[in-house]
């Protein structure tokens, strides 16, 4: 039974490295630059994704900051991150 038990642990855990190293690179080049914006008062992140780049379509940009806001309400002074577009 603990034989077991120690396999099914080492499966597992082999898995949740297999899984992590497949998944990390799509994290973590998911944009090329970002900038840390510190949200002000009537801000949203449509606002926001306008001011990083006035021409261009924001709900990409407001999509990826959604992930990390978790769609909850921003607050003056809280801190994003903001990708930035690339020329």
């Amino acid at each position: 039974m603990v034989a077991r038990l120690l396999a099914l642990a080492i499966v597992v855990l082999a898995l949740l490295v297999v899984t992590t190293r497949f998944f990390a690179p799509l994290v973590e080049g998911s944009h090329v630059a970002s900038e840390i914006f510190v949200v002000r008062r009537g801000d949203t992140l449509v606002s926001i994704a306008h001011r990083v780049d006035p021409n261009a379509n924001p709900y990409p940009i407001v999509a990826q900051m959604e992930v990390q806001t978790h769609g909850t309400l921003l607050w003056p002074g809280e801190r994003i991150v903001v990708p930035m577009t690339t020329p």
